[in-house]
């Protein structure tokens, strides 16, 4: 049928947006709190967006500068057990940059190797980079992002279990930025989503060292991808991709959590 008038509102806060919904001022509620889904009324829709959620490391920080205790990390965290505890399923697991059936087939199927859940292999890399007796870190997670919040405290429990001790730092959004652009933290949860072509750009600047967040050097494989693969080869550029994410496994990049859906 024909619709005369569609309005659009902008409903900051949850409680609020639940009771309009309850009311019937909105019709259509986009993004409700995952918690509250299966009780709302109606036909629940999902469909997936552009954001991998991910655990990111300063690899210039003195604690995180061996990539075998970075490794260790992305080992001791168990991607499956957050994409249900922080988002009751209604998300993805991310292996690399991206999650499965993408739509952005540009960027490759994802790493040949992917890191999977190993706590023994975990705290084997601990071992072999001399951790003998637990090892303190802190994670940044900005405020106001509730998913992150209950993401580092799953991520603080399991990195326990390997013999790592997490400081969560909650920061406002400001704070955290100029944090990560000091190069002054540890450890840190943030979002992002790729828009092509720039996707290789978004990549840089997770793991730059030019006062970036991730402090090493992406500019090997970036070069392949912006300057050797033009942007309407796809198939060149998957592979440069799947390069970069195999890049960013033996480097101990990032850990991508989970790909949300809404």
């Amino acid at each position: 049928p024909k619709i005369d008038e569609l309005v659009y509102k902008t409903i900051s806060d949850p409680n609020a947006g639940l009771l309009a919904y309850e009311n019937g001022e909105i019709q259509v509620w986009r993004d409700p709190p995952i918690d509250l889904i299966d009780s709302l009324p109606g036909t629940v829709e999902e469909f997936p967006v552009l954001e991998n959620v991910f655990v990111f490391f300063n690899s210039q920080a003195e604690s995180l500068q061996d990539v075998k205790i970075r490794q260790a990390i992305m080992y001791a965290i168990d991607r499956e057990a957050l994409r249900e505890g922080v988002t009751s399923g209604y998300s993805r697991e991310a292996i690399g940059f991206q999650a499965p059936d993408t739509i952005w087939p540009e960027l490759g199927p994802g790493p040949t190797n992917p890191i999977t859940y190993d706590p023994d292999k975990a705290r084997a890399l601990l071992a072999e980079a001399g951790v003998t007796d637990g090892l303190k870190l802190s994670m940044m997670v900005p405020v106001g992002f509730t998913d992150f919040e209950s993401s580092a405290q799953i991520i603080q429990q399991q990195l326990a279990d390997v013999g790592i001790q997490l400081e969560i730092e909650l920061l406002d959004l400001v704070a955290f930025f100029e944090k990560g652009f000091s190069g002054g933290h540890e450890l840190g949860i943030f979002n992002y989503g790729f828009v092509l072509p720039a996707a290789s750009e978004s990549i840089v600047f997770v793991f730059g060292s030019g006062g970036v967040f991730g402090g090493y050097d992406a500019s090997p494989w970036l070069d392949v991808v912006t300057r050797d693969v033009g942007p309407t080869d796809e198939s060149g550029r998957a592979d440069a991709c799947t390069a970069g994410e195999d890049r960013s496994g033996d480097n101990g990049g990032l850990v991508a959590r989970y790909n949300k859906r809404r």
